[in-house]
Order: structure tokens, then C-alpha cells, then sequence
């Protein structure tokens, strides 16, 4: 039986291209990121999180400060369709990055560029990209991977916009990017025509893209959308059993040179957003599959520090929609209930794992339908 998400990828690979919820060489063509002086926003983000309201057909979608201080007014980018779960994960010196796929006819993807220091953000279409399904960054390259006609292209671009390398992996769609001591790695189902998909691990030249390797994926039992790489290692999460149909409850640490797995047993069920500061991994349980419960059931959240193997496990009185971390605090983004208008912003002492603060925010009322994209740490 294939999984929810791997129905969601076989109709993909038919299409041109589409997100899902919870990412050779080619010539080189320029996009046109706003300038400095026409970046939206302006207002400083105050040292708080922020919440990514994504309009669904409108321009714009909005940034929000969430707490005391809070810009009275919220930053507008001029982008729709931010791709829920690629918010929160690619920060680096400053500046966060994340994607937007246009309407539900699949207009231009953007790279939304916010600086944190001043809330200004910065919009460059990345030409060809339609439905991304994965993204990751470095700060100068930009990696997008999505689907089409059953197979996964993977394009490099610079900071403009500028298209650097592009390549493309046939019958497999490819669901999370991770770089990692000079390797782009890529979580990728593997598609057939009878069956159900089995999940890969590539292994490509970052510049170049180039596959170096090709791994069948130890322990795979569902696509893979969030990882992290530390200390020569992909860690990601088992959250649930294909065969039994039934939750998982361990992370795999794999050593991709070898492919050695050792595994880590987090004794609670469902892990699903894994984010990394420092050696200490936090780890959001809250799979979206309704089979499982309703998103508001999941509230779990488990860190680890990674140098001593030590979990601890932590329950939090919100549904989790979506994480971020900083070097003190994480930073959630939840639903007490299912489809509530009103969501919350907890921030969590992470060496103790009490609330520090928590904020109720609403959806924004006014200039069309808006969804809650997910949170960024300040």
C-alpha cells in the first residue's frame, strides 16, 4: 500500500509539477530579484518569531512578529502559495530562505530571501522550478528539486536568480535535499509501475549535479521530508511502519559513505520534523496523516543531544503545525484545535523545556484566504 504521500508524488510525476504539505550542467539564465530599495517590509522583526501567512491566490502574503513589541503593521511579500513545511530550516548568517509556488495553476516559484536583522524580504523567481518539492541552501547556492513526467529535475542557482547546473534523476520523485561535507544528498522515492515505491538515497556532486551514488534507503518505510547531516551523518525520522501500518518512534543516523545505520529510539511515536542547533536535535512529532489522529493530538516534541545519545521527551499543550530553533528556544506553531481560526506561538526554553511565552495569533482578515505556512525563529 502506498502511503499518502506517495500517491501524492506518483500524481505529481503525471503533472507538471506540485508541493506536498510539512524542501548536468545547464546554461545559465538570469531571473530579477527585487532590488534593495523595492524589498518589502522595513519594520525590524524585534528579536521575535515570526509566522508566514501565505495567501492562496493574492499577492501578497504576510510576515508577522509575534509578541511584545511587535511591528504593529506586518511585512507583505508579493508571493502566493508559500510551500508549507520549507519555512522553518535553511538559515543561514541572518538570513532565512524559503519558497513559494504561485497559485493553484502553478505560477512562478519565488525565493523569498528575509533578512531577520531588519524583516526586509527579498523575492527572486527561480525559472523552471513548477511545484517544488524540496529546497536546500548554503547561503550562495540554492538547490530545488520537483517532479515531472516521472522524474525528479534538480537545478543549482545562485543568489540572482541565475540557473548554475541543472540535472535530472529518471522514475524517482525526490522529497528532501540535505548538504553535507561537500555532497548534495537527495531523499528520493523511487517509482514502479507495480508495487509500491521504494525509497533511495543519491548522492550528487553539489556543483555539477552529477549522481556520484545511488543507495537503496536502510529502514525506509515512508518518503522522507525532513533531514539534518551532522558530524558525517544523515539523521532522519522512522514515523511510521508501511507494513503494519502502525507509528514508528526511532530516528536512523546513517553514514552515508558506508551506509552504516545505527538507530535511535525516541520512545514516543510519530517523529516527522527533525531541526538541528548546535548538537542538539529537536524533533516535532506530528505527522500529517489523519489516520494516525488529529493534528491537534500531536504535541510531543523530543531533543537529543547528538554528542551523549540522551533523549528526552516533552509534551506541549498545542498541535504542532510547525517548528523552528535557535541556539536557547524553540519556537512552535500550533492548533489547540483542529481548523481553529485562532493559532498560538509557543517559545520553549530548550534547556529546560518550559514555555517562556505563548501568544495567540490570528489568521489575517482581511485581503483574501490565508494559511499558516510556518514559523521562523527570530
Amino acid at each position: 500500500m502506498k502511503t499518502w504521500l506517495g500517491l501524492m508524488l506518483a500524481m505529481c510525476a503525471l503533472l507538471t509539477g506540485c508541493s506536498t504539505p510539512g524542501a548536468g550542467s545547464g546554461s545559465a539564465t538570469s531571473g530579477s530579484p527585487t532590488s534593495a530599495g523595492a524589498a518589502s517590509g522595513g519594520a525590524a522583526c524585534g528579536r521575535l518569531p515570526v509566522v508566514a501567512w501565505s495567501s492562496e491566490e493574492v499577492s501578497p502574503s504576510r510576515l508577522s512578529a509575534v509578541g511584545s513589541g511587535a511591528p504593529a503593521t506586518p511585512t507583505t511579500v508579493d508571493v502566493k502559495g508559500i510551500v508549507v513545511g520549507g519555512v522553518a530550516g535553511n538559515t543561514v548568517a541572518g538570513h532565512s530562505y524559503f519558497l513559494s509556488q504561485g497559485d493553484a495553476q502553478h505560477g512562478t516559484t519565488h525565493l523569498i530571501d528575509l533578512s531577520l536583522a531588519d524583516c526586509r524580504a527579498r523575492t527572486v523567481p527561480l525559472a523552471g522550478v513548477v511545484g517544488p518539492l524540496a529546497m536546500t541552501t548554503d547561503g550562495s547556492r540554492f538547490y530545488t528539486s520537483n517532479t515531472l513526467n516521472f522524474a525528479s529535475p534538480i537545478r543549482r542557482f545562485d543568489a540572482s536568480g541565475a540557473l548554475r547546473a541543472e540535472g535530472t534523476v529518471d522514475r524517482v520523485g525526490v522529497t528532501a535535499l540535505v548538504l553535507g561535507d561537500g555532497v548534495l544528498y537527495a531523499f528520493a522515492d523511487e517509482f514502479h509501475d507495480r508495487g509500491d515505491d521504494t525509497y533511495l538515497l543519491l548522492a550528487l556532486d553539489p556543483d555539477t549535479l552529477a549522481v556520484r551514488a545511488r543507495h537503496t534507503l536502510p529502514r525506509a518505510e515512508a518518503a522522507v521530508t525532513s533531514a539534518v547531516f551532522h558530524g558525517g551523518r544523515l539523521i532522519y525520522p522512522l514515523n511510521h511502519n508501511e507494513a503494519t501500518q502502525t507509528p514508528g518512534h526511532e530516528l536512523i543516523s546513517l553514514d552515508p559513505a558506508t551506509m552504516e545505520v545505527t538507530t535511535i529510539d525516541l520512545g514516543a511515536p510519530l517523529p516527522y520534523l527533525v531541526r538541528l542547533t548546535g548538537d542538539t536535535l529537536v524533533v516535532a512529532h506530528t505527522y500529517l496523516n489523519p489516520a494516525f489522529g488529529p493534528l491537534s493530538s500531536m504535541r510531543h516534541v523530543s531533543t537529543v543531544d547528538l554528542t551523549s545519545g540522551t533523549v528526552s521527551g516533552h509534551d506541549l499543550d498545542t498541535g504542532i503545525i510547525d517548528l523552528a530553533v535557535d541556539a536557547t528556544h524553540a519556537y512552535v506553531l500550533g492548533q489547540r484545535e483542529d481548523n481553529a481560526e485562532d493559532y498560538v506561538v509557543e517559545t520553549v526554553d530548550l534547556a529546560s523545556m518550559t514555555r517562556a511565552a505563548s501568544v495567540t495569533v490570528k489568521r489575517p482578515g482581511e485581503g483574501g484566504s490565508y494559511y499558516a505556512a510556518g514559523v521562523l525563529a527570530p
